[in-house]
């Protein structure tokens, strides 16, 4: 990959870094749709992809890169909070932890077959009706907050 295409990935990587640390979002918001995009643009990084496989090449990377983000986001707010290294436990619900992964782990594969069996304009489709609602959650949420009720 050119120069170019390492430093806008990194400038990206930057955004999702920081918006995980900071509202806890960064590998679907951030990552994939710019995956995506870079995929189906390979003039702007040099990075070819096959036509039709650039979503879940898009997807697997985002996965692999936020694993690592996750890791260190953990490990620097348990430190921030406690002070030390052991914030690290005090600041991890184990339970929770375990039943996200089992769940995760469960419906991982059953996505993936269905992200197959989508065309990447319904996948976008899709992709666009999450966000809006779970945008206007959000917003109605805090709308309720704000009014009191």
């Amino acid at each position: 990959m050119p120069l170019a295409g390492w430093l806008t990935a990194f400038a990206v990587g930057l955004l999702a870094g920081g918006l995980a640390g900071l509202i806890g979002v960064g590998g679907g918001v951030i990552l994939v749709p710019f995956l995506y995009f870079f995929l189906t643009h390979p003039e702007l990084g040099g990075v070819f992809v096959q036509a039709g496989d650039q979503a879940v090449v898009a997807h697997a990377t985002s996965l692999i890169a936020i694993v690592f983000i996750s890791i260190r986001g953990y490990a620097i707010a348990g430190v921030q909070a406690a002070g030390d290294l052991s914030g690290l436990a005090t600041y991890l619900h184990l339970p929770a932890a375990a039943g996200l992964t089992a769940g995760a782990l469960v419906a991982v594969p059953i996505g993936s077959r269905l992200q197959s069996r989508l065309s990447p304009r319904a996948l976008r489709r899709l992709f666009a009706v999450v966000f809006f609602l779970l945008g206007a959650r959000l917003v109605i949420v805090n709308l309720i907050h704000i009014a009191g009720v």
